[in-house]
């Protein structure tokens, strides 16, 4: 009787782990900059995309400081990719949202201004 009970202490207490680790929510947090000048950029747009079907899963746009945290994102691999009006759009190689790693801090990220103009119009 005993043994039974401490199978299922043990198979209850396994259970919640399993349930904890799937439930593991994380966030992305940086700042985007300018490239040559150094300058943080308000109004930068931040994605994170599910890596297998490609959906936008959470993203936010930089505050004056450059600034922005994603959070609430839920265990998983993602593609991330920031843009700004007028500059190249940045991809990330994929990151991993998990219990080890779920706090990620991607510091100063820099994007160059586009130099595709517009052709002249008559």
């Amino acid at each position: 009787m005993k043994k039974n009970i401490l199978i299922v202490i043990i198979s209850l207490v396994s259970f919640q782990v399993i349930q904890a680790e799937m439930n593991q929510q994380g966030s992305l947090r940086g700042i985007i900059a300018e490239k040559t000048t150094g300058i943080p950029l308000e109004f930068a747009t931040i994605v994170a995309k599910n890596l297998q079907d490609t959906t936008i899963v959470k993203g936010t746009v930089t505050d004056k400081n450059g600034t922005f945290v994603i959070s609430g994102l839920p265990s998983g691999q993602y593609k991330v990719s920031y843009s700004f009006i007028g500059f190249n759009k940045i991809e990330l190689p994929v990151l991993t949202i998990n219990s080890k790693q779920n706090n990620i801090d991607l510091g100063k990220l820099f994007i160059a201004e586009s130099t595709k103009s517009l052709e002249d119009i008559e």
